[in-house]
C-alpha cells in the first residue's frame, strides 16, 4: 500500500506540471516523463491490487470482488493510455513505440518484459447473506481460529515494534465488532468498528520497566466470533545509551549501505556515495572505477572497507543478503563482481555477485534491479553487532544489507 500511494502521489504531481504546460510542450512532456509515471502506477496498481483480492479471496473476505473491480479497471485504463499515446499525443507522432511485442518476437528472457501489459488474474468471493467477523495477523495470510490464541510477533523495546491486525467480514451483512487488550501495556489504534479495519498494536513501554520478557491477551468479539491473540514483549537487560538505526525487528535487520559507522579508505581507492542510485535509493560504490582488483587474501590491509553497527535481541543463525546493483565487470581483468564480508571479526567471506549476460540469473537480477548476494554467520551473543564490507572488485554497487535470523 505505500509503494501505490508513493505512486499516486508522484502521478498528482505530474498531471499538475502537465496542466500548466502550453500546448506547445504538453506532447513531449508527456511522451517522456507523464506516460512513464502514470503506466508505472497503473501497472503497480493492477498488479498489486490483483495480488490482494487472490489473498482476500482465500481469506474469504466480503470486499474481495470491488478490489478485483478496481485492478480490472486499472488494466482499462493502462490500455487507453496507451491509446492515447498512439493516437492522440502529437498526431501519433511516437505510435508503437510503447505497444505491446508478441513473444515471438522477442527473445526467451525478455518475455517478462511484457507481462505487464497483460489482463491481471483477479479472484472473486460470494459472500454469504450474514455478517462473520474474521481476522488476520500481519506476517501471516491464515484467518484467526476461534479455537486456538494466536500470536503477533515479538514486539522488543530498541525497536519500539509496531504491529497490525486486520478485522474483516466475511459475510454480505453489516458487522459490528470490538476488540479489547487483557493489560494496560498494550495499546490498540482502534477498539471498535462496524466494517473492515486494520487494528495497529503498540507498547506503552514506560509500564514495562523490568528487563524480560512478559506476555498479555487481545480478545477480538463480533457477530457471535471470538478470537484471541497472544501479544509478546520483550525489555532487553542492557540497552546502549546510543543505538544504532540499524534495529532487529521481527527478526531482522535492515542496514542502508550509505549507513555505515566507519569507512576507511586506502588511497587512491575509496567508498564514494552514489545519490539515487539503487533501488531503495543511495548506494555506495569504490573509486577510482578502472583501479585493479584486490586480491582476496589482501583485503584486510589493502583494501578499502565499511563498517556498520547494528543492535539485535536474538543469537543464533543469521543469512545475510548484500543487494548490489546488477553490473557487469569493468574491465577484462577482472573475475567477477566480488566483494568480502566479515561479522563480528570473522575471517572476511568472499562473495562473487556477477552473473552471466542472458543467463537465468541475469534476468532475474535485471528485472529486479538488484543482484544478490548470500552469506551465513552466527551471532553468538545478542547486543551491538559489527558488520564489515571490502572491495574486491570496482564497480561493485552496494545498496543495503538484510540479515535475517534462521
Amino acid at each position: 500500500q505505500q509503494r501505490l500511494n508513493q505512486f499516486a502521489h508522484l502521478n498528482e504531481r505530474a498531471n499538475a506540471v502537465y496542466e500548466q504546460l502550453s500546448s506547445a510542450h504538453k506532447s513531449a512532456f508527456y511522451a517522456m516523463i507523464l506516460f512513464p509515471i502514470r503506466s508505472s502506477y497503473l501497472v503497480n496498481k493492477k498488479v498489486l491490487l490483483a495480488e490482494r483480492s487472490r489473498l482476500w479471496a482465500r481469506q474469504k473476505r466480503a470486499a474481495t470482488n470491488p478490489l478485483a473491480l478496481e485492478a480490472t479497471r486499472a488494466q482499462k485504463a493502462l490500455l487507453q493510455e496507451l491509446e492515447f499515446y498512439n493516437e492522440v499525443n502529437a498526431d501519433g507522432k511516437w505510435q508503437y513505440m510503447m505497444s505491446p511485442m508478441s513473444a515471438a518476437e522477442l527473445p526467451g528472457w525478455a518475455h517478462e518484459t511484457q507481462r505487464f501489459w497483460a489482463e491481471p488474474a483477479v479472484a472473486s468471493y460470494n459472500a454469504p447473506d450474514q455478517a462473520i467477523l474474521s481476522a488476520a495477523l500481519e506476517g501471516s495470510a491464515a484467518n484467526l481460529s476461534d479455537e486456538h490464541t494466536a500470536a503477533l510477533p515479538l514486539f522488543n523495546k530498541p525497536a519500539n515494534s509496531r504491529y497490525f491486525i486486520d478485522v474483516f467480514n466475511q459475510g454480505a451483512r453489516a458487522l459490528a465488532w470490538r476488540a479489547s487488550s487483557h493489560q494496560d501495556w498494550i495499546i490498540l489504534s482502534q477498539a471498535q468498528g462496524d466494517g473492515d479495519s486494520r487494528i495497529f498494536v503498540t507498547i506503552d513501554w514506560s509500564k514495562l520497566v523490568s528487563p524480560g520478557r512478559v506476555s498479555g491477551m487481545i480478545t477480538l468479539k463480533g457477530a457471535g466470533k471470538r478470537y484471541r491473540v497472544q501479544v509478546d514483549a520483550v525489555v532487553p537487560s542492557a540497552i546502549p545509551e546510543n543505538l544504532p538505526r540499524a534495529l532487529e525487528n521481527n527478526r531482522r535487520v535492515v542496514i542502508e549501505a550509505e549507513a555505515f559507522s566507519e569507512k576507511r579508505d586506502v588511497e587512491p581507492l575509496g567508498w564514494k556515495l552514489l545519490k539515487q542510485a539503487a533501488a531503495s535509493g543511495d548506494a555506495m560504490t569504490v573509486y577510482p572505477s578502472r583501479a585493479k582488483s584486490i586480491a582476496p587474501q589482501q583485503v584486510l590491509t589493502s583494501s578499502p572497507s565499511m563498517t556498520y553497527t547494528f543492535y539485535c535481541i536474538s543469537t543464533g543463525s543469521v543469512k545475510i543478503l548484500t543487494q548490489a546493483l546488477p553490473t557487469h565487470p569493468i574491465s577484462s581483468d577482472q573475475a567477477g563482481q566480488r566483494y568480502a564480508i566479515s561479522l563480528n571479526g570473522e575471517p572476511p567471506k568472499l562473495v562473487d555477485v556477477y552473473s552471466k549476460e542472458y543467463s537465468k540469473a541475469w534476468g532475474l537480477n535485471t528485472l529486479r534491479a538488484a543482484a544478490l548476494g548470500e552469506t551465513k554467520h552466527q551471532i553468538h551473543r545478542a547486543g551491538l553487532q559489527t558488520l564489515q564490507v571490502w572491495m574486491v572488485d570496482t564497480g561493485v554497487v552496494v545498496d543495503k544489507f538484510t540479515v535475517d535470523f534462521l
